[in-house]
């Protein structure tokens, strides 16, 4: 554990391009493990459930819950990541990510101020060097 023990949250930008969350909080360790609730398969149709982490997918978990979760999975985000965790997350994915109306709504009850934007062929452009340069 840290030796600060503030309830501090952090978001790391990580190697290709996804998040990583670090927590310096043993109240939140406590609460936090490794693996997704069930209701999750509804909108991580495309992934493996049971090899998805909440902390190394963060990325994965909050886009594809903002697009096309319901108000469960919006709430079990506060819980486990917090809101400014989650505020913090949205500021570096591209805004290109999200479907118009769901990232209305995200701005506003997770308080997003500025996203980034990308467009969407320079997005995948980056991830296309990315995956090359492997």
């Amino acid at each position: 554990m840290h030796p600060n023990f503030s309830e501090k949250i952090e978001i790391l930008a990580g190697i290709r391009n996804t998040l990583t969350l670090a927590i310096y909080s043993p109240t939140i360790i406590i609460h936090m493990n490794n693996t997704l609730p069930d209701f999750f398969k509804s909108v991580l149709w495309s992934y493996d459930i049971a090899l998805i982490s909440p902390e190394r997918d963060l990325r994965i978990i909050l886009v594809q819950s903002i697009n096309y979760g319901s108000w469960k999975h919006w709430q079990w985000l506060l819980r486990f990541y917090g809101k400014e965790g989650v505020r913090r997350a949205l500021e570096y994915i591209p805004q290109s990510e999200f479907r118009p109306q769901a990232l209305k709504l995200a701005s506003l009850l997770f308080g997003v101020s500025e996203m980034r934007y990308v467009s969407r062929s320079t997005y995948i452009r980056d991830q296309k060097a990315l995956a090359a340069a492997k």
